[in-house]
Parts: C-alpha cells; structure tokens; sequence
C-alpha cells in the first residue's frame, strides 16, 4: 500500500489537509462546499458556502452567512447539517455530518474583525437575503456587523468516496469512536 487512500488513517489526513488547504483559497477545490440543512417546509435545502475554518484537533469546519438567511432559520430549527465537498481532478468525496452552533452578536464580534472589507457588505441586505424583489438590483447592501452570523458545525462523521483508479474505495469515520474508521462498499 503506496497512496493515501488505500489506508484508513491516510485517508482521513488527506480530508484535513485538502479541508485546510481549501481555507482562504478561492483557488483551491474544496474552498466552496454545499451545505445541505432540513428545511422550514420539511425536505432538503442545499447551498453553495465558503469554507471559513477547518480545524482537525477540534473536528469542525466554519462558514459565515447573514442572520437573516433561510439556512439560520432552518438550523435553528434543527441544528444539524451535511457539509459535501467535492475535488474533481482528484475524484475525491467528502461528506460530514456535523451539529452546528450559529455564532453571533457578541460571539461573533471578534470574527467580524477578520472579514475583508469588501465582504463586510454581504452582511445586511435589505431587504434581508431571498425576500422577492421587483428587479434584479431593487437591494440594498450594507455591512453590518449586527447580521453577521458564523456557522460552526462539529463533525459527528465524516465519509469519504475515492473514485481516481479501478477500485473505488469508500471508508467511514465517526467522532463515537475516536475517528477509527472503517471500510465501506463504494
């Protein structure tokens, strides 16, 4: 066994480092994952998000949002959450169900320091994001740190699928018992 993905612990170090690789490089494959929430009518809901924060000590990965978006509202419903990630030149899966905590107010206010300030202005429209509008542009932005809102989901499991040679590989980590892993049929 020569490559990463034929073990398991070698397999769950390349989930962090391409998590972490991915972190403030809009470059990177994995920088922008979905994430998937029960919705307010039942169902799935699914969104495209920037992965903020990928941190394999404490097992979480972080994305910002506006308080007012339809994905706070369903995760304060139910606060649990699928983060899939993708790497298409490498065939590379991965998907994390995760608990999420929403950080805002004064547990948030340090992270707003760190937003660019071009981004700032993502957080506050009015109206608030999804609300139906008569044109494409009849929004306002404007930064304000009061809508500003830190996604911070705990990983409970992590599954990978590996799909880049002949025999694809599927293996699954769960938090319960220390990210031993284990093998599962692609």
């Amino acid at each position: 066994m020569n490559n990463w993905f034929e073990a398991l612990p070698g397999t769950l170090m390349a989930v962090w480092n391409r998590l972490g690789r991915a972190v403030g490089d809009p470059a990177a494959p994995m920088n922008v994952v979905t994430l998937a929430t029960v919705g307010r009518r039942g169902g799935a809901e699914a969104r495209q998000v920037v992965l903020r924060r990928a941190d394999p000590e404490a097992a979480l990965v972080e994305f910002h949002t506006d308080t007012s978006s339809d994905k706070v509202a369903e995760l304060t419903r139910v606060p649990w959450a699928t983060v899939l990630a993708w790497d298409a030149e490498s065939r590379f899966q991965i998907r994390m169900r995760t608990h999420v905590t929403i950080l805002s107010g004064d547990a948030s206010r340090g992270m707003w320091k760190g937003v660019r300030e071009g981004a700032r202005r993502h957080y506050g429209a009015n109206p608030p994001p999804g609300s139906p509008i008569a044109a494409s542009d009849a929004f306002e932005q404007r930064a304000d740190p009061a809508h500003f809102a830190v996604l911070r989901c705990i990983v409970q499991e992590i599954e990978t699928l590996n799909i880049q040679d002949s025999i694809q590989r599927r293996a699954i980590y769960r938090r319960g018992d220390g990210w031993q892993g284990g093998w599962l049929v692609p």
